[in-house]
């Protein structure tokens, strides 16, 4: 999750709210939550319980240092969204609305995000709908534009779909269904599917 259980929080804001009702706080105004690496910036945050839930709005950003125990990753995730919401217990986030997301090399816009984690807090997946955009930086300068991409982190693998999806390179476009983007041997795949397969290339 944003925050793993076991390390304080710390939470700057203009102002805090706490409600004994439902065991909430709201921090408003500049808001910056961090646990050591992770930090969350917002106008707005809610906690609810002992960060049972923690809901964010107002010009999100989340830098997420996505590790287990044993190795500290040096690149971080860094997002950007109108809204977060994460559950504790669902090692999921949620981000909604203007969704950006850099991860390495990776760029990927879209209306909705959903971050998944495993059982060592390390990001398993990214699933991406809505106007998906994805953008590799040199020497690949791939573009994959689609309704749906899912990330597979460790694997390195992202799946592109769309009605069509459509990846642009140096050698030229191609347009399908399905799209398997094969990020460690720099390879793209058509998986199959119904409508036809479009493409055009330049001579090597």
């Amino acid at each position: 999750n944003v925050f793993p259980a076991g390390k304080p929080v710390f939470v700057n804001s203009d102002s805090v709210s706490m409600r004994q009702a439902d065991k909430s706080a709201i921090f408003s105004g500049n808001v910056k939550a961090w646990q050591e690496t992770n930090t969350i910036f917002a106008q707005e945050l809610q906690v609810r319980g002992a960060g049972d839930q923690i809901s964010a709005r107002g010009n999100v950003r989340m830098t997420l240092y996505n590790t287990g125990a044993d190795n500290q990753r040096k690149t971080p995730v860094l997002s950007s969204s109108d809204a977060l919401l994460a559950h504790k217990n669902d090692r999921k986030i949620d981000l909604t609305g203007n969704v950006k997301i850099d991860d390495e090399q990776r760029h990927l816009t879209a209306e909705h995000a959903t971050l998944f984690f495993d059982a060592n807090r390390k990001a398993e997946r990214i699933e991406a709908e809505q106007k998906v955009v994805l953008l590799e930086q040199q020497p690949t300068a791939r573009k994959g534009t689609g309704e749906k991409a899912t990330y597979l982190v460790a694997k390195r693998l992202i799946y592109l779909n769309g009605s069509p999806a459509t990846v642009t390179d140096a050698r030229g476009t191609m347009t399908a269904e399905n799209f398997a983007i094969d990020l460690a041997k720099n390879k793209v795949d058509v998986m199959s599917s119904s409508a036809p397969t479009q493409g055009t290339y330049k001579q090597p």
